[in-house]
């Protein structure tokens, strides 16, 4: 029956190739890429869903793509795997032209959107399936569901299944062929704390086993603990493609701040009130504290700090969160699509009307056309 053979929704795929990558080579090229849908109305700007985006990407690390909806993230992805093809441009894939997703896009696993499976299936069975389609050995079945936690509700339909769970089986799925690199949308939708941590496990393991991961996620805290790179994409632009800590530039740094006067200690929201005149920028802490950035030296603050009588009894360095960066990046910059903006994977901005190449000395490397 119809309902029982596997889904071949073009917006919700799941790639189960397999292949050898050539070795040295990067995993992923984009040259020059951009995408424009036909029959659909652009914004008010005509912006293309991709905009001449050069990348590259190099094997054995995790790369995750991070935007607002609507940036290009899925497209970049969809390109990657041949699922659609590029207006202008071209894509490559372990060094050949993407051109026929099964044909060329081989070694890859991938997840694009939510996946979705007949609801009648067993997860067990809609593995059989897949594997039978491409010829791959039974006893795979039993890894991958070892692999996402998934042997106990195996024999479960799909209908049953949570959406944490769904996305677990098409995880597996994408396992299945043993695959040199994983493609994953949003792969911790639904994943409760003890999935995202199981998620997390996994990945670490497939790139420590000379995997690579490329995936894109609005869940900024689980992207800071798998990313080594990021590529940042606004309204189809790349701004930004390099090293996790290279993300921001250079700014001043963080500092957690306690403090006490002769009446006892000060809560957030005095403390806030307190600094706000002797620093760049005040925030509350939810956990108690407050959150300073300072472009002057520590001893500056605690001497000014002392002579309104106030004592500090805690001034600790922080880094700032992905999700601080990713914030700061998106809520104090306005026009971001109508200017060029580029990062090298060292931090240091460049700001331009071209193209500006960045030498691929990370495993990620990007030059970006603002458009």
């Amino acid at each position: 029956m119809a309902s029982d053979q596997l889904s071949g929704d073009a917006d919700h795929e799941v790639n189960t190739s397999s292949t050898v990558e050539p070795a040295g080579q990067p995993i992923a090229r984009f040259r020059s890429v951009t995408k424009r849908y036909r029959g659909v109305r652009q914004s008010s700007t005509n912006a293309p869903a991709l905009s001449g985006l050069i990348l590259d990407v190099l094997p054995g690390r995790t790369t995750a793509v991070l935007g607002p909806n609507g940036s290009g993230k899925t497209t970049m992805f969809r390109l990657l795997l041949g699922f659609t093809r590029p207006t202008e441009g071209t894509v490559e894939l372990f060094g050949r032209p993407v051109v026929d997703g099964l044909r060329h896009g081989r070694g890859v696993g991938a997840v694009i959107e939510t996946p979705r499976f007949p609801p009648r299936l067993t997860g067990r069975r809609a593995l059989e399936l897949l594997a039978g389609v491409r010829s791959l050995p039974r006893t795979r079945i039993e890894e991958v569901l070892d692999q996402v936690q998934l042997t106990d509700a195996a024999r479960s339909r799909v209908g049953t299944y949570s959406l944490g769970m769904r996305q677990r089986l098409g995880i597996a799925a994408a396992l299945l062929p043993e695959p040199s690199v994983l493609i994953l949308d949003e792969p911790s939708n639904g994943l409760d704390p003890t999935g995202n941590a199981e998620l997390r496990t996994l990945l670490h393991t497939f790139v420590r086993d000379g995997g690579t991961v490329i995936l894109s996620s609005h869940a900024l805290v689980e992207v800071e603990h798998l990313a080594d790179d990021v590529v940042i994409l606004d309204r189809g632009v790349c701004h930004y493609a390099g090293a996790m800590n290279g993300f921001g530039g250079k700014t001043e740094p963080w500092w957690r701040v306690n403090a006490e006067t002769i009446n006892g200690p000060l809560n957030p929201d005095q403390l806030a009130n307190v600094l706000g005149p002797l620093v760049a920028e005040a925030h509350v802490e939810p956990l108690g504290g407050a959150r300073v950035r300072m472009a002057g030296k520590a001893a500056e603050l605690t001497r000014r700090l002392a002579n309104q009588g106030v004592w500090v009894t805690e001034l600790t360095p922080r880094s700032p969160t992905l999700e601080e960066q990713y914030l700061q990046w998106f809520g104090t910059r306005t026009g971001l699509q109508d200017h060029d903006v580029t990062m090298t994977p060292t931090g240091n901005p460049s700001n331009g009307t071209g193209n500006r190449n960045v030498e691929p000395d990370s495993a990620v490397a990007a030059s970006e056309r603002g458009g």
